[in-house]
């Protein structure tokens, strides 16, 4: 089990390509709630942490978080598909251009 976190403070952040990145390699996130893609990668397959990058407690409440819930975390990330969201995304364009 990949044993590996990114964490990425951003202010302003309008998808945060690295994310998907990180979850190519296996990494559990712990993200800003600025990065634009919260809900698709981290929120809605539970990959990780969101937290106020201009709060510490917000942080360390989801440091916190993050290490109570690790290994939860690290098994969601390997089974995140991450080309099933890619065709997902792809089709949904497509939808609209119909």
């Amino acid at each position: 089990m990949s044993k590996k976190t990114i964490v990425l403070p951003s202010v302003s952040e309008p998808w945060g390509l690295v994310v998907e990145e990180a979850l190519h390699h296996d990494c559990v996130l712990l993200l800003s709630q600025m990065i634009g893609s919260n809900t698709e990668l981290l929120t809605e397959p539970e990959t990780g942490c969101i937290f106020d990058p201009e709060n510490e407690k917000s942080l360390m409440d989801a440091i916190h978080n993050i290490e109570q819930n690790y290994y939860t975390y690290c098994e969601n990330v390997q089974n995140f598909n991450i080309n099933e969201k890619d065709v997902h995304q792809i089709n949904s364009y497509l939808e609209l251009l119909k």
